[in-house]
């Protein structure tokens, strides 16, 4: 977008006090990350010369409106603390041509609307305790649907699928940053590097599969799943996360994972009725996408998963006491063995959960 003489003119009054006066605005240079303009102009306090630089968007982490944002907002929190650096005068937004400060600030927030309901979390509660209902068959299949619907719709910029299998990998959210987050002990660190070795193959392996590229959610977990009414298959869903778009595997090992630890929890294994709800879900979601491919991608997000449930600041050793698992760390070891069995894996074989979890190699 073009910057408008009388856009900057106005927010430099509002900035500066008083009446403007610009002398000279022109481009000073343009690079790969963006433009820098010089503007010259007078004030009540006098003369003034600054540069209003703009970030281009596309790669090199700048894809999202939400990248520049982060980048400039932590720009102008750290210039001024350094020693000999150029100062930051203000963060600037542009809406419509005008142009306001967003700079300054020493928190942000989001307001949303509000949504009602209970979470899809206290159902899997239930169902551990009480057994499965044709209600919640229903509710498997309408979250099937629903991410089948939205998968359908794809993107066409590769480079965010590129984008997306580095965050897997590497973002503070996604596998790196969950192993980081792991408290001291409780999980080996031999463990750790052999997941983490594994995961730089398939970001290398995920960047041929860019024609995937589709909107999803993001954080499909049971904690984002609000339920509209105790009788009612009917949902809405929170807290979209990382970007519009990604890989459909994201959204549907997000779910899913969580058949599979619950029944962990309950069984030491993948059966019962949380199996029936894991098979139920991808014979709905298969029969709606013929999204079978999904399967050449799906072991890095299920490990992801896995190590996300699996850690202790999450789900705590109490958590698991309370739902009558009384061996949580053997619970964990499964899903470290799961996570890393995955990894290895060409392809997903979804009839192999349990022997994933036993694990051909422990390292603990």
């Amino acid at each position: 977008m073009e910057l408008k003489k009388g856009a900057i003119k106005k927010y430099l009054s509002k900035k500066f006090g008083g009446p403007i006066k610009i002398n000279d605005f022109r481009v000073l240079g343009k690079g790969v990350y963006g433009t820098a303009h010089l503007i010259d102009f007078n004030s009540k306090s006098g003369a003034n010369r600054v540069v209003l630089k703009t970030m281009n968007r596309g790669g090199f982490g700048h894809d999202y409106l939400s990248d520049i944002a982060q980048n400039l907002i932590l720009a102008n929190d750290t210039f001024n603390k350094l020693p000999k650096h150029i100062k930051s005068l203000d963060v600037i937004g542009e809406k419509k041509g005008e142009l306001f400060s967003v700079g300054g600030a020493d928190n942000y927030h989001i307001l949303l609307e509000e949504a009602t309901g209970t979470t899809y979390y206290t159902d899997l509660d239930r169902i551990l305790k009480e057994g499965l209902t044709e209600l919640d068959k229903k509710r498997t299949k309408a979250m099937a649907e629903y991410l089948a619907s939205l998968h359908k719709e794809k993107g066409t910029e590769p480079q965010l699928y590129v984008r997306r299998a580095r965050d897997l990998v590497g973002h503070g959210e996604y596998i790196m940053g969950v192993l980081d987050g792991y408290p001291k002990g409780a999980m080996d660190s031999k463990m750790k590097i052999e997941i983490g070795k594994k995961c730089i193959d398939w970001w290398q392996k995920l960047q041929k599969y860019s024609h995937r590229l589709s909107v999803v959610h993001g954080d499909f977990h049971p904690f984002n799943v609000l339920l509209k009414d105790e009788k009612s298959a009917e949902f809405i869903a929170l807290d979209r996360s990382r970007g519009e778009f990604g890989e459909p595997a994201d959204d549907t090992t997000s779910l899913v994972m969580n058949y599979i630890f619950w029944s962990f929890v309950k069984y030491g294994g993948l059966t019962g009725e949380f199996k029936q709800l894991f098979d139920l879900f991808f014979e709905t979601y298969f029969k709606k996408t013929k999204d079978r491919e999904q399967l050449e991608v799906m072991p890095p997000y299920f490990a992801f998963r896995a190590i996300v449930v699996g850690n202790p600041i999450f789900y705590p050793d109490k958590w698991f006491l309370e739902r009558g698992c009384k061996n949580p760390q053997e619970v964990r070891k499964k899903l470290y063995n799961f996570a890393s069995a995955v990894l290895s894996e060409e392809k997903m074989d979804l009839n192999r959960i349990n022997s994933y979890a036993e694990g051909s190699k422990i390292i603990y």
